[in-house]
């Protein structure tokens, strides 16, 4: 049985299966997120990409680039036109406002009081109504034409310029974001060669042929979005699955795979995407029509197979071609392995059959890892145990549970021993935040012999990166001299290991020990016969009739000390000198201690205290906190009492003279009173001035 070819044809079968089964998607769907890059402004100096000049910078190394930048500030409408204009209309830069054709204004006007006197009359002012129509104000006219030449149409260009820039910006913002929150869910990528076409099933096709994978770097500080290569970019791919299976060009023995790694990520090279997508639509139909320099797509699609340059930036949910992909790289590498597969790989194709003779990849069952070589460094159970001793026996095991039984637990107590026992470990999950859980799990020790990859990103790619350059330092250091240090510490920990297991051993030695003299039968004098626990039952029972013999025979109390006790009797007798026990002999006078609450509280007082000392330390300048420090107490409370009294003084001022106060005080604390003096004295004479107007008006009543 030839398991290597029943392999890579069970392989094929697979994978076709898979691309028959997987729904053709012919277009983008409403919820995907494209970004053509023939609606990008080309003259913009806020967005840059090598698509968008010609001719194009090869040296480049991202796709677009686009910067965020404030929104231009319209000038204030003069205040003459302001009635005759709507705000919105002035915010608008997509639509002209007008002058409207009349307007209601208040005005107030002077008529007779009904009320007053015949003998005393006199006037009220009214506010009333007055209708304002344009064609009675032609100065309106002329400053609404000023104002729209000079200002607001220059303004309107402005924005309409950069509304362009901000719809590019916010639809990258919006890719990102999106790809932020949920990577696993959502791709991106970059399109080019749009194939239009309605097919032989009448579905209408529009879908990029080549595909790369992309990602958005997004500086905060300077608010600036690029657009680059995916860090696990290779190459562009060629893109087929929305073309029925009897549609697709059949590309065995083409140099289309060349041509890709030749491309590279050039893709705003036309000539080389031309011949990419020549060679394609060539051997797709023999009307085909490619133009590669269309850069944006044409409004319907016909019977003829139209492949248009068209760049785009696409943002979609992912599809479910994992599966194929894994098939196809195991096909594309099955003449590699020449049968050097898996152990549970080659027993499935195998069906239940015996595996060939010659087949090295099993296990002796029998050979089985003692309890005292594992190495877990986490908590550990039975079940873990178990786990090591089955994998002696069987090239895979399931481990299953529901959330939260501890499988990421028991994972990482398997990498650490699996590491420690010199085998290699890949682990895998559906999505990066189980395996960012599994890592933080990893002893930190541990965690620096691993590569961790969370995902395809750039920043992903710098941690793989770091994690290289740990190991490789720590092998460094181990080359130049840590192998010995270690070396010993191993023996050292060997050591101490081996004592522990055998007081392990001891103790159940004992224990058994104990449970065996329970159950062992002794014959002693006087005919007593059985267990310990019989024995004591029948001494028991004849309590009575032996019950007046002594306790003890002993003439005196036994010693009331042990050996232990003794010693320390020793060394304090050696401690008590002459000088100590006349201080032991000393009298305490009485005084009540504080409670624990209350010393606590105290303590917490104190800290506080010195927390605040130290934050002013800190804050206060050296001359001004010396001289703090060297004045006498008495002098700083009265400092404190006399800032007290002027804090308050400045409360009352600032209540009755408002932001003035400020600067009085300041000017007296100076020694610059002879100003406010002077307006004192003025304010004063005013005030009795006032005063002896008002009685004179006072008088007239």
């Amino acid at each position: 049985m030839d398991l290597t070819a029943k392999g890579k044809a069970l392989l094929s079968f697979l994978k076709e299966t898979a691309t028959i089964r997987r729904p053709r998607m012919p277009g983008y769907r409403s919820e995907d997120r494209v970004l053509w890059f023939s609606g990008i402004p080309r003259d913009s100096q806020e967005i840059r990409s090598p698509f968008l000049v010609s001719p194009p910078d090869d040296s480049s190394d991202f796709w677009l680039e686009v910067k965020k930048t404030p929104a231009p500030a319209r000038k204030p409408i003069p205040q003459a036109l302001a009635d005759w204009v709507r705000p919105e209309d002035l915010d608008s830069p997509h639509k002209e406002p007008e002058l409207k054709k009349e307007i209601t204004v208040l005005i107030e006007r002077e008529i007779p009081d009904p009320e007053a006197p015949p003998e005393a009359p006199r006037t009220i002012k009214e506010t009333v109504e007055e209708i304002r129509r344009l064609q009675d104000h032609p100065e309106i006219d002329d400053a609404w034409v000023e104002y729209f030449v000079n200002h607001w149409e220059p303004w309107a260009e402005m924005m309409r310029r950069w509304y362009k820039i901000y719809q590019v910006y916010e639809d990258v913002d919006f890719m990102r974001r999106r790809l932020e929150e949920s990577e696993e869910r959502f791709e991106l990528f970059l399109g080019v060669g749009l194939l239009q076409w309605r097919d032989s099933t009448d579905k209408t096709i529009k879908r990029h042929l080549l595909t790369g994978s992309a990602e958005i770097v997004f500086d905060a500080g300077r608010g600036l979005l690029t657009v680059v290569p995916a860090a696990s970019f290779e190459t562009f791919k060629l893109d087929l699955d929305m073309l029925d299976l009897a549609d697709r060009p059949r590309l065995e023995g083409s140099t289309i795979q060349e041509k890709l790694e030749d491309l590279d990520t050039q893709a705003w090279d036309k000539r080389k995407v031309g011949e990419i997508l020549r060679e394609i639509a060539n051997r797709a139909r023999g009307d085909s029509q490619v133009d590669e320099d269309a850069f944006e797509p044409a409004r319907a699609a016909d019977g003829t197979f139209r492949v248009f340059y068209a760049p785009a930036l696409i943002l979609r949910e992912r599809r479910p071609t994992a599966f194929e992909e894994v098939v196809t790289r195991l096909l594309d590498n099955s003449d590699k392995l020449s049968g050097d597969t898996t152990e549970p790989w080659r027993r499935f194709l195998a069906e239940g059959q015996p595996l060939p003779e010659n087949d090295s990849g099993f296990i002796d069952p029998e050979k089985e890892i003692p309890v005292d070589h594992e190495y877990f460094p986490l908590p550990t159970n039975a079940e873990q145990r178990q786990i090591i001793q089955r994998l002696q026996r069987s090239p895979c095991v399931v481990v299953k549970g529901p959330p939260g039984t501890g499988k990421s637990h028991t994972i990482a107590n398997l990498i650490c021993h699996l590491l420690a026992t010199g085998e290699k470990i890949l682990v895998t999950a559906e999505a990066p935040k189980a395996l960012t859980v599994l890592r933080d799990m990893v002893p930190r020790d541990m965690r620096d012999l691993c590569l961790i990859s969370l995902g395809s990103s750039r920043e992903d790619q710098r941690q793989l990166e770091s994690g290289v350059r740990t190991i490789i330092g720590k092998k460094n250091r181990w080359d130049q001299g840590e192998h010995g240090r270690a070396d010993k510490k191993i023996d050292d920990l060997e050591k101490d290991l081996r004592l522990l297991k055998e007081d392990f051993s001891k103790v159940g030695r004992e224990l058994r020990e104990s449970r065996e003299a329970e159950t062992f039968s002794h014959v002693l004098p006087g005919g007593y016969e059985g267990t310990a626990a019989q024995i004591a039952r029948r001494l028991e029972e004849e309590r009575e009739r032996y019950g007046w013999f002594p306790g003890t025979l002993h003439e005196k109390p036994p010693f009331p000390f042990n050996q232990s006790e003794v010693h320390i009797l020793a060394e304090m007798y050696a401690k008590l000198t002459t000088d100590y026990e006349s201080e032991l002999q000393c009298n305490v006078d009485d005084f009540s201690l504080p409670s624990p609450e209350e010393f606590r509280r105290l303590v917490d007082d104190l800290k506080a205290a010195e927390d605040h000392y130290s934050q002013a330390q800190d804050k206060a300048e050296p001359r001004k906190f010396s001289l703090i420090q060297t004045s006498p107490k008495e002098d700083l409370e009265r400092a404190a009492q006399a800032l007290r009294i002027l804090d308050e003084h400045a409360f009352r001022t600032a209540r009755a003279l408002g932001n003035l106060a400020e600067k009085v005080l300041l000017d007296l604390i100076l020694g610059d009173n002879v100003r406010w003096s002077q307006l004192s004295k003025k304010g004063s004479t005013i005030i009795d001035q006032i005063e002896k107007l008002l009685e004179q008006v006072g008088g007239l009543k």
